[in-house]
C-alpha cells in the first residue's frame, strides 16, 4: 500500500518540478502519513520523490521525522477547500518538511494533475470550477463577516463603530494633552509661590 500511494503521489509530482525540488531539500526524511483506515510511510529520495519507507528504516512512529494525521473532515472537505483543508491536519515532528508538503499540495496544478485521465478540456474546466468555488467560499465568507459586524454594531449595540472609536480616542488624547497643559501650568505656579516665600 505504502508503494502504491508513493507512485500516486510521485504522478501527482511528476509535472511540477517546483514542488520536487522543494521536496529534495528534505532527502533521506521518513515520514508517516495516517488517514482514516490506511498508514503509509515514507521516505524522500534524493530527486525529491517519495517512496516507501523501509520497514527496517522506520519501525516505530518515533523514528519517523514527521507524522502527519489527517481526520476525516479534514479528507472530506479536501475536494471544496482544496489545499486549506490540510489546517486541520495534525502534525508531530518536522514542521519545515509538513508545512512544504502541505504548501506542495496547494500549488499542484490540477489541470496539469487530471489531464491525462480525463482530458485537458475537462481538466482545466474542473481546475476553474474548483478555484471559482474557493474564491465563492472566501466572497461569501467576507459577507457573513462582515453582516455580523454590522448587527453587532447596529442591533446588538455589542461592538462599537470603527468611527466613533476613532472619534473617542482623538477625545482621549485630546482630554489628555489639556490635562499634561494644565499639569505644566501648575508646576510653574508652584514655582513662582516657592520663590516669593
Amino acid at each position: 500500500m505504502d508503494a502504491l500511494l508513493a507512485s500516486l503521489l510521485n504522478r501527482l509530482l511528476a509535472d511540477q518540478p517546483e514542488a520536487r525540488a522543494r521536496l529534495e531539500r528534505h532527502a533521506g526524511k521518513r515520514l508517516r502519513l495516517t488517514l482514516p483506515l490506511l498508514r503509509a510511510d515514507l521516505s524522500v529520495d534524493g530527486e525529491g520523490r517519495l517512496r516507501a519507507a523501509e520497514a527496517a528504516e522506520a519501525p516505530e512512529a518515533a523514528a519517523f521525522d514527521c507524522e502527519i494525521v489527517l481526520p476525516p473532515h479534514v479528507l472530506a472537505q479536501l475536494p471544496l477547500l482544496g489545499g486549506e483543508a490540510l489546517n486541520g491536519a495534525r502534525v508531530r515532528g518536522d514542521g519545515v518538511l509538513a508545512g512544504d508538503l502541505s504548501t506542495l499540495l496547494r500549488q499542484l496544478d490540477w489541470a496539469l494533475v487530471l489531464a491525462p485521465y480525463v482530458g485537458p478540456t475537462v481538466a482545466a474546466r474542473a481546475d476553474q470550477a474548483l478555484r471559482g468555488l474557493g474564491r465563492w467560499r472566501g466572497q461569501a465568507g467576507e459577507a457573513v463577516a462582515r453582516s455580523v459586524a454590522e448587527y453587532l454594531v447596529h442591533e446588538a449595540g455589542v461592538l462599537a463603530e470603527g468611527e466613533a472609536v476613532r472619534g473617542f480616542v482623538a477625545e482621549v488624547d485630546e482630554l489628555r494633552e489639556g490635562v499634561d497643559r494644565l499639569a505644566a501650568r501648575l508646576a510653574l505656579l508652584e514655582g513662582q509661590v516657592k520663590r516669593r516665600s
